[in-house]
């Protein structure tokens, strides 16, 4: 093992922390997800390598008027993995992935520290900073680097392939736990699908020339304020209290008026006829509108804290070879098998991305192609053929009747017409009533890729326990690579990295 220095420039830090690897400039622009654009530095500006240096030291940058300071990457890597291409001085024509505990960013001032975390925060896609933290550092080499005689390289077009599959394969993993995270129950859509329609109503009417429903408004506000009353925790506590023997009249009358006070606006927000006068009343940002959205909000609350996350040890969704190999949570066979198919030979393929307007009818058609594949002489009298040639016909213009379930194709339909972004598939799969989203959210981590994940999908993981993000890392990295990260030794001495239980904490 080797630890070796990457010279670049803080201008590279939110590129860097969006993929998790350093490549050589020209993938940047050839590779098609990520970053397009690398910033070179001088004694590492060969656009078909990345140059590493078996020491630390010294270099400037420009003043160009932009926030453009010197910057090491540290990292520890197997020999075989580089060349020689001067004294003292290493190449890489392919990729150099990282990983928290062999890593550390090297600064030459608290400044030029600062200033890269602060100007991350614009980034949405830089989403790794919290495991990354620990390995910031500032150094102030002496020696300066000398200058490196440059060699004829060539783009190595085949690492190129390889990288744009990795990044579809971890962004199918990390998708599917996140999405095993956001799966809930029936009774918490059906009260999220409630709120959100009173609001809708509530905006209708405030809208509307005299502030009062339609006489289906008021039918349909009977219905929904009786699903939100019986979800409510007081209201189910004085039911309880009303209903329990134990209590005299007295106590029970008692209990009731503690429910009362403890639930503050909670009597006058669930009465329609209070609320509706309120609408009608008000003509600024009124009550029932605060009161409706404080409920979405609690009720969203509610589902984050009851959040269930996979065992990385059970593998339910297993890579092997670059290739999705296993999906525990899929019980048919020949359903297991095609959504194998659809992920490794359309979803993870270049020829798609999660630009999904540009290629919902192109994506439609292909995995139906692969469907018939799959089913073979089945595929005629096959629910699926049905399923799939009404999903094609929906892209090009047409209603789409569907009886939404949690699997394969409810899932491929999903993300095929809310799946351009993440907040917009979890609302529509939540409207239709669905309820686990592993499979639909492992779709939109392949179309898109982890790079190009935004970060506020990838912090509900990243925001989680710490051992158990550390315990998801290492079964990705074993997944993606072939290799254990706490196997991985280092040879050079006082290795800095910290170790993988203490990463987070």
């Amino acid at each position: 093992m080797k630890k070796l220095y990457i010279p670049t420039t803080t201008l590279n830090f939110n590129n860097i922390l969006s993929s998790e690897s350093i490549s050589p400039g020209r993938f940047y622009t050839e590779r098609g997800f990520g970053y397009s654009r690398w910033f070179y530095v001088d004694g590492n500006n060969d656009p078909d390598v990345i140059l590493l240096y078996d020491h630390p030291a010294t270099f400037s940058r420009p003043d160009n008027g932009l926030e453009d300071h010197p910057m090491l990457v540290e990292i520890v890597v197997d020999g075989a993995c580089v060349q020689d291409y001067a004294p003292g001085v290493y190449m890489s024509d392919r990729t150099i992935y990282l990983d928290p505990w062999h890593t550390r960013f090297v600064f030459f001032s608290d400044a030029d520290m600062n200033t890269a975390i602060s100007m991350s925060a614009a980034s949405i896609e830089t989403k790794l900073l919290r495991l990354y933290r620990k390995g910031f550092t500032v150094m102030n080499p002496v020696q300066a680097y000398g200058s490196v005689v440059a060699r004829r390289a060539v783009l190595n077009r085949a690492a190129i392939k390889d990288d744009i599959r990795l990044d579809r394969m971890k962004g199918m993993l990390y998708g599917y736990y996140i999405g095993a995270a956001l799966s809930t129950d029936g009774v918490s859509v059906a009260l999220v699908n409630a709120l959100k329609e009173v609001r809708d109503i509530f905006a209708s009417i405030v809208s509307g020339g005299d502030r009062k429903p339609t006489a289906c408004q008021d039918a349909r506000l009977d219905i929904l304020l009786k699903i939100i009353r019986d979800s409510d925790y007081w209201y189910n506590r004085i039911k309880e209290t009303i209903a329990s023997p134990r209590f005299s009249a007295e106590e029970k009358a008692d209990r009731v008026l503690e429910c009362i006070y403890s639930s503050g606006q909670y009597f006058i927000g669930a009465d329609k006829d209070v609320l509706l006068k309120s609408l009608l009343k008000d003509r600024g940002r009124n009550a029932p509108l605060r009161w409706i959205d404080s409920k979405i909000e609690n009720a969203e609350r509610a589902m984050a804290r009851r959040r269930m996350w996979p065992d990385p040890a059970d593998r339910e969704i297993v890579v092997e070879r670059l290739e999705l190999s296993g999906i525990g949570c899929i019980d048919n066979i020949v359903d297991r098998s095609l959504f194998i198919e659809w992920c490794n030979k359309a979803f993870a393929s270049p020829e798609f991305n999660g630009r999904l307007s540009r290629i919902r009818e192109k994506l439609a058609d292909t995995i139906t192609l692969k469907a018939r594949d799959i089913y073979g002489e089945r595929w005629p009298d096959s629910l699926t053929k049905d399923f799939l040639n009404r999903l094609r016909r929906h892209v090009r213009g047409e209603d789409m009747d569907v009886a939404w379930d949690n699997g394969p194709l409810s899932a491929v339909a999903a993300v095929i017409m809310a799946g351009d972004d993440w907040r917009r598939l979890l609302g529509f799969m939540q409207s239709v009533e669905m309820t686990d989203y592993r499979l639909a959210f492992a779709i939109f981590g392949a179309l898109n890729g982890f790079a190009d994940m935004p970060r506020d999908f990838t912090d509900i993981l990243f925001s989680y326990d710490n051992h158990y993000i550390a315990d998801v890392y290492r079964e990705f990295h074993r997944q993606l690579f072939g290799t254990l990260l706490n196997d991985v030794q280092s040879d050079c001495g006082n290795d800095p990295c910290p170790q993988i239980a203490g990463l987070l904490d």
